[in-house]
């Protein structure tokens, strides 16, 4: 009799044993299956930010068809609030006549131009908060893409709106060099540099 209730208080304890290691193997598991999940919706969203969508792609095709630019941005201008995101495209065509048959390489770059407020007062005068690499990640501010002859690219710009940006217009130059590396200091294919405007609310 004392042997048998000593079994039942040993098996009871050894089913609480199980239980709680089969509670935790699940437990370890539905966390894993929740941390997938997240790490998979979060690089769906960096590879949007980070890539011009079709419409866009469609808009920047028809401007460039229709007048006689080389370079073109859409959306040129975009109301934003603090912390939101948004990708401006940049649009390329090739019509560089050398090295036949080869193609050709086209980079960007971003930088800070200028910002006002309401007011048309300047915002950084002491160059703080206007930093590009607050807004604009540094995969897309040296973006290098070959491009074929006669053909059409698009650079995508993601910006977001960092948490302290004051209310006002950002500005944002936008220049396009037929080099691997580009800059305020070298030619600009299209002869011109081209802007962004951030309005931040």
């Amino acid at each position: 009799m004392k042997l048998a209730k000593k079994l039942l208080k040993n098996r009871r304890g050894i089913e609480l044993t199980i239980n709680f290691i089969v509670m935790l193997i699940l437990g370890i598991a539905m966390l894993s299956g929740a941390i997938v999940l997240s790490a998979k919706l979060f690089g769906k969203v960096s590879k949007h930010q980070a890539s011009v969508d079709a419409q866009t792609q469609q808009e920047i095709k028809r401007m460039i068809t229709s007048g006689n630019d080389l370079v073109v941005i859409y959306p040129q201008r975009k109301t934003l609030s603090r912390k939101e995101s948004t990708t401006f495209g940049v649009g390329v065509q090739n019509t560089l006549k050398n090295n036949q048959g080869v193609d050709d390489i086209f980079s960007i770059y971003v930088e800070f131009d200028n910002a006002v407020d309401e007011d048309r007062q300047p915002i950084c005068l002491d160059g703080s908060g206007c930093d590009p690499l607050a807004w604009i990640s540094q995969g897309a501010i040296n973006n290098v893409q070959k491009i074929e002859k006669n053909d059409m690219k698009s650079f995508p710009v993601p910006v977001t709106v960092p948490k302290a940006a004051k209310t006002g217009i950002y500005v944002f130059n936008v220049g396009v060099c037929a080099a691997e590396t580009c800059d305020n200091t070298q030619q600009l294919y299209g002869d011109t540099v081209r802007k962004i405007y951030v309005r931040v609310e």
